[in-house]
């Protein structure tokens, strides 16, 4: 049953192309395509996440050049056809108790037990509604760099994290049923779906499988598959000084040539600990680097230098330099979205091989990272 105070949101992973008046959606996860109305496409494209139905049914009543629901109930017929499709998401707000208010930066209640924190990436954010303190700090501690309240960002997924037996499970509007898992990999999956809403939302990024931090108005990106140490690299480097631009998954730009600050909290594993780092990270424990709002990257900066780590247990750590084209193949090969990006991909990450020195890191878990790399990066 849609209510009038539902708020649809489009399914992130769908593109729209207009068609006459009408359009095709195109959903890029499934590879399916969908005919639809001007009307259908008129209220698809107001389905921000922010404005709920009630408003959309004004806004497009008061279009002179795109025909209205004959009633509220015409409305909802649309929008639960697009629904049923997949085409869009409904989320039903839980009534906001008298007296409820905002509470801090980027967040507000939703009745007792429940906030709501805006994590922001540029023009898009993802409600996270957390049911418990020990969520709400897990979620905090994990977005601290990302969470904004004065902001007009256009809201692209809504998840709520919640206690679900003796575990905790990640929901979203689709109603998938949530999977309980244990804190920590519920964490692990919410920080997952929170950035694939970000690279779904920017597909003209190229996302890479990289950290980066910045000194000096430039910034050194670190790059590779798990377990080589890119956290731990750039944990160090921001220990020593330098700015944190983002962990794990780095947005580059290949129009400005720069990295886009993603900072998502530097989560590391402490050397001496007996694991493989190439086992699951989420079942590890980590080290937070707790950094103030001033040791963030606040604007894109353009790549100095990219650094290649490789943890290697028994030998001795080393820097030596990497000809380009195997960096470039090396940078291809952590790009999250080539097949979007098709050979632009290729072509772009060559370009910026060839532009800025590349660098192997070899280290054992007890290496002073800093002092290794400042001979090279200067």
């Amino acid at each position: 049953m849609i209510r009038d105070d539902d708020i649809p949101l489009r399914n992130p992973s769908v593109e729209a192309h207009r068609v006459t008046d009408g359009a095709v959606l195109h959903d890029l996860e499934r590879d399916q395509i969908f005919a639809v109305t001007a009307l259908a496409r008129e209220v698809w494209e107001h389905c921000d996440g922010n404005t709920p139905l009630r408003k959309i049914d004004h806004t497009i009543s008061d279009r002179a050049n795109v025909p209205s629901p004959t009633s509220p109930d015409g409305l909802r017929q649309v929008v639960s056809h697009l629904s049923d499709q997949d085409l869009l998401f409904i989320h039903s707000p839980d009534p906001v108790a008298d007296g409820d208010t905002a509470v801090g930066r980027g967040e507000r209640t939703d009745g007792p037990g429940a906030t709501t924190l805006n994590v922001v990436f540029g023009a898009h954010r993802v409600n996270v509604k957390t049911t418990a303190p020990r969520l709400e700090r897990a979620v905090r501690r994990l977005f601290h760099g990302l969470i904004d309240g004065e902001t007009d960002a256009e809201t692209i997924d809504v998840l709520t994290v919640e206690e679900a037996g003796d575990g905790v499970a990640v929901r979203s509007p689709q109603a998938h049923p949530a999977e309980a898992r244990p804190l920590t990999a519920a964490v692990q999956r919410l920080k997952r779906t929170v950035l694939l809403r970000f690279m779904e939302a920017r597909r003209d990024l190229i996302w890479l499988h990289a950290g980066a931090a910045a000194r000096n108005g430039t910034a050194v990106l670190v790059a590779g598959p798990s377990g080589g140490g890119k956290s731990t690299t750039i944990a160090g480097l921001c220990r020593s000084g330098w700015t944190h631009v983002s962990d794990d998954l780095t947005p580059y730009d290949p129009d400005t040539g720069r990295v886009v600050p993603l900072p998502v909290t530097i989560a590391y594993r402490q050397s001496g600990e007996k694991q493989s780092l190439a086992e699951e990270p989420s079942g590890l424990p980590k080290t937070h680097v707790d950094l103030a709002s001033g040791r963030l990257q606040d604007a894109p900066v353009r790549p100095a230098a990219v650094v290649f780590p490789t943890f290697e247990a028994g030998r001795p750590a080393g820097v030596e330099e990497q000809a380009a084209p195997e960096a470039a193949v090396s940078l291809v090969e952590s790009c999250q979205n080539a097949r979007r990006h098709r050979g632009e991909a290729v072509q772009e990450l060559s370009r910026l091989a060839g532009r800025v020195p590349s660098f192997r890191l070899r280290h054992n878990g007890q290496t002073d990272i800093e002092a290794l790399l400042t001979p090279v990066l200067g």
